[in-house]
């Protein structure tokens, strides 16, 4: 694998973080002003788990169905993404041979119905940044949700959301 499948490997697992974080941030704006609080109840969570508390959240305190079809849509995709980063950071990664082309080598051994199997796939450099693109373009999708829904006086935030 190149060094620069690393750099995009690393750049994916960055950009995923910092939309576990954001939509983490608003859930705990959503749950209480006190930030102790919010902290303990959302740091053991996993993403799967926080996103659906999020959601929840959002629908109980918005009440808007144009935005929660928004909010619905936009994290349809984000499990999606979830998935794809899952494989990608779970996988085992090496240089493929010459007959397969030129990429990184990803492979992932799998049990379904009691049956080992292998995906094996050769990804480009321009895979990984477009799965990296896609995360920031799910960020910016949410952010823009939550700056909807404060500007339209649905949900109210703390002082330290600028937005």
């Amino acid at each position: 694998m190149k060094e620069q499948h690393f750099k995009e490997l690393g750049l994916l697992v960055v950009q995923f973080q910092t939309l576990e974080q954001t939509i983490a941030f608003f859930a705990s704006e959503l749950i209480s002003t006190d930030q102790t609080l919010e902290n303990i109840l959302i740091s053991k969570m996993s993403f799967r788990n926080l996103c659906e508390v999020f959601i929840t959240l959002f629908n109980y305190k918005c009440r808007n169905t144009e935005l929660i079809e928004k909010l619905n849509k936009v994290f349809a995709r984000i499990k999606e993404i979830e998935y794809k980063r899952n494989t990608y950071v779970h996988s085992t990664w090496g240089s493929p041979s010459t007959q397969l082309g030129d990429g990184a080598l990803r492979m992932k051994k799998k049990i379904k119905k009691n049956m080992l199997s292998f995906d094996v796939e050769v990804l480009k450099e321009d895979d990984m940044r477009n799965v990296i693109k896609e995360i920031e373009m799910l960020t910016n999708n949410f952010l823009d949700i939550m700056k909807e829904a404060k500007e339209k006086g649905l949900l109210v935030f703390s002082s330290l959301v600028k937005m």
